[in-house]
């Protein structure tokens, strides 16, 4: 239990001094000039909505009602004095009880517009800014406040206080706040904060935010934080949070999205342990921590390296077994034999970290040697942590060699988890180990800390309290689930399973495992959705752990076009456009660029015409699929992680930031900047035009309606049908697929 405070307590302060937040969601103002200007005097308006500069934004939430407090600031950047009016969207689902807003300090008068006077707004401004964007908030509330004269170059400061009872939906509890996305410009925000604690009487089990990379930990049972602060972010998704409570030392928690009847549905399942456990037990493992302490480790590398160390063993379990290795040009151990955590062993092994120096070359194959030969339990699980920022050049330095001798040593089943530091490494052959082993590699970067690292690491897997877990699906038919290898079930620690299911309706998630080398039986009821919605990230985190799979399964295999042909498949229709994907997708495209006959192959073109932008995509082609070592080999091995585990919007497309190239202006264009996904499906722009990849589906026998954009037919779409709102937001020429009917939005 000491542990468990201290670890909490850790995080908390973490989050809180390292992020710096003092937080306070987000709103818009829309502009007009104060007083009409001849053209010659000043360039024209681009945007109608005020520059945000800024967005802090701090949530509380105490069991099911949430205290949202948020900051705003806006400049006026035209050049000109404009009047605004601010528009803040009202969560939907969740009962408003209280808000307050201040402008510029003082209490603002605030008016609620709902139903067709939101329409009527949206087809107002429709008319006078020609930008649909907008739209997409059409079928909710908005609140309204007159913002006043803005002078050229000042900034207006809002605070809101939002007070709303959020709604459970069975154990589960949502909350989402609405952010504006800018239109195609994708403006970066100047700096962005947001955190939030929650607590609750019943035990939290999972905490899940799909929208950032965000920091989030439970301190305890009843006791969650969530925290990300980024300067000039690109803000392009709504912020949303889902938790779970419940009793019980295991909770099991499932996701569903499928956008139709006739296709596929994705699921998103959550196993969730408690934090302090009451039935079940943590499992007695065994543990050796295996140190590079080679020349290139000196300085405050070893020095960072030494702390973590001393934070694992300080942190092992009662009934754990330890041992400590350090190699460099040669290897030795501190014990003979892994040895029980008790005060003299602790001491010995305090001392023996204290003396280690950097020095010396790496001589990887004894070092794992050693550990490997340790004699152990076999009902225990073994678990190597090995930590190194070099290649091997001692000993066995050929890779195939090295993996072969790993693979005949194992005999204890270990799991080899890998700590690779900068960039120096073998990026293949860690890979290759942490697969092997069924267990997985993190890359620190020269400017990361490793002690913090290390020590987050250790803290995730030092109490397993489920070994050896397999999972099977009782009354419902499923595919292709990730992980492939179901990890061990660690105390305070969720597992997310994402997969596939056609059909429909109740079933039950088995699951089996060990403790303490007894067998050990679970199973939880599901329910498999036939028409879901609202979680159309559950289908893209699907996707972008598929598209990582079959990436890495090309990456040992080399050539398999059934693979190679689903990969180009999954890119197409989810977006995913990475380094390691695009050149695939040209590839399949071939003469087609030349002449594209739509949307995609139009945006494919610019991969291949921008010479830059093309040099990138090979650049890191080769670095997943060619190289073994080195800086590019390493980036693309961490990006594939990222794809492989992605739990968040960011995880999707790693490597996409890079993706990039300068406009005839020296103006930077990210490609991502070209891909919106709606309603589980990718929209790809070229020459202006916004266009659904379903539609390269076969639609021959489809009804197709051409529609003037603001046109009186264009208006009344907003009010015969809300799903239309969301595509028709994607832009002012767009073509969809929507319910069997083919929609094309022209200028």
């Amino acid at each position: 239990m000491g542990k468990q405070i201290f670890y909490g307590t850790t995080i908390l302060i973490f989050i809180l001094t390292y992020l710096g937040l003092s937080c306070s969601a987000a709103g818009f103002i829309i502009v007009e000039n104060s007083k009409k200007f001849k053209k010659t005097e000043l360039s024209p308006v681009k945007h109608y909505t005020l520059c945000q500069k800024s967005l802090d934004i701090s949530i509380d939430i105490n069991e099911t009602r949430a205290i949202t407090n948020i900051e705003q600031s806006f400049v006026n950047d035209f050049g000109r004095k404009m009047t605004g009016v601010y528009y803040f969207p009202i969560p939907k689902k969740s009962k408003l009880e209280k808000v307050i807003i201040t402008l510029n300090g003082a209490e603002a008068e605030t008016e609620i517009i709902s139903g067709l006077h939101v329409r009527n707004l949206f087809k107002e401004i429709l008319g006078k800014y020609q930008d649909p964007s907008l739209l997409k908030y059409a079928d909710q509330d908005l609140i309204k406040i007159d913002v006043g004269t803005i002078e050229s170059g000042t900034s207006k400061f809002l605070k809101i206080n939002l007070i709303e009872e959020l709604v459970p939906i069975g154990n589960r509890i949502e909350y989402c706040l609405p952010f504006n996305i800018y239109k195609d410009e994708f403006l970066p925000m100047k700096d962005f904060k947001v955190k939030a604690a929650i607590n609750t009487k019943s035990a939290i089990k999972s905490l899940f935010c799909p929208a950032f990379d965000a920091e989030i930990a439970r301190t305890d049972d009843h006791h969650a934080l969530m925290a990300f602060a980024k300067e000039n972010y690109d803000l392009k998704d709504d912020l949303k949070l889902f938790f779970t409570t419940e009793e019980g030392d295991l909770g099991c928690h499932i996701l569903n999205y499928k956008p139709s009847i006739a296709r596929d549905g994705f699921f998103q399942i959550d196993i969730a342990p408690a934090m302090a456990i009451d039935s079940l037990q943590i499992v007695e493992k065994d543990i050796t921590f295996v140190l590079d302490c080679s020349g290139s480790m000196s300085g405050e590398k070893m020095e960072q390296a030494k702390r973590a160390l001393l934070y694992c063993v300080n942190n092992l379990n009662e009934k754990d077994n330890f041992n400590l290795v350090r190699f460099s040009t040669d290897a030795e151990h501190l014990f003979k034999e892994l040895k029980p955590n008790n005060e003299d062993n602790l001491r010995k092994a305090k001392s023996y970290i204290s003396t280690l120096v950097a020095r010396g070359s790496t001589n990887i194959d004894e070092a794992l040697d050693i550990a490997l030969k340790m004699e152990q339990d076999p009902t225990r699980p073994y678990m190597i942590v090995f930590i190194t920022d070099g290649k091997p050049t001692r000993g066995v330095t050929q890779e195939a060699a090295l993996l072969e001798s790993v693979q005949r040593k194992n005999k204890n089943n270990a799991k080899i988890f890998t700590f690779g530091i900068g960039d120096d490494l073998n990026a293949h052959l860690l890979d290759n180990i942490t697969e092997m082993t069924n267990a997985y590699a993190t890359y620190i970067s020269s400017d990361e800390n490793i002690e913090l690292k290390l020590s987050s690491f250790y803290n995730k897997v030092s109490s397993p309290i489920l070994t050896d877990v397999s999972i099977k699906f009782d009354g419902i038919s499923t595919s292709n689930s990730f992980p492939t290898v179901i990890p061990d079930l660690y105390q305070g620690q969720a597992l997310s399973l994402f997969g596939r299911y056609l059909d429909w309706g109740k079933g039950k998630l088995l699951m089996d495992g060990k403790m303490n080398n007894i067998d050990q039986h679970f199973e939880f009821d599901l329910n498999f959705e036939k028409e879901q919605l609202d979680y159309e990230h559950v289908g893209y985190l699907w996707a972008s752990r598929r598209g990582a799979f079959i990436i890495d399964k090309l990456r040992r295999q080399k050539s398999d076009t059934t693979l190679v042909n689903e990969l180009i498949e999954l890119s197409k229709v989810y977006g995913i456009i990475t380094p390691y994907t695009a050149k695939f997708l040209i590839d399949e495209a071939g003469a087609k660029l030349e002449n594209p006959s739509n949307c995609y192959e139009g945006f494919l073109t610019r991969l291949t015409e921008n010479k830059e932008l093309f040099t990138l995509i090979l650049e890191g082609y080769d670095n997943l699929f060619m190289k073994k070592e080195g800086a590019g080999s390493v980036q693309s091995s961490r990006d594939l992680s990222k794809m492989n585990s992605a739990n968040n919007y960011e995880s999707l497309n790693a490597g996409q930031d890079r993706l990039k190239y300068l406009d005839k202006k020296d103006n930077e264009i990210f490609i991502s900047n070209k891909i919106k996904r709606v309603n589980g499906r990718a929209f790809y722009k070229y020459d202006g035009v916004w266009e659904d990849i379903y539609l390269m589906k076969d639609i021959s026998n489809f009804e197709n309606f051409r529609i003037k954009f603001n046109s009186e037919e264009y208006l009344s779409l907003l009010d015969k049908d809300a799903a239309l709102c969301h595509y028709l937001a994607v832009g002012k020429h767009v073509k969809f697929l929507h319910k069997d009917q083919v929609f094309e939005i022209v200028e």
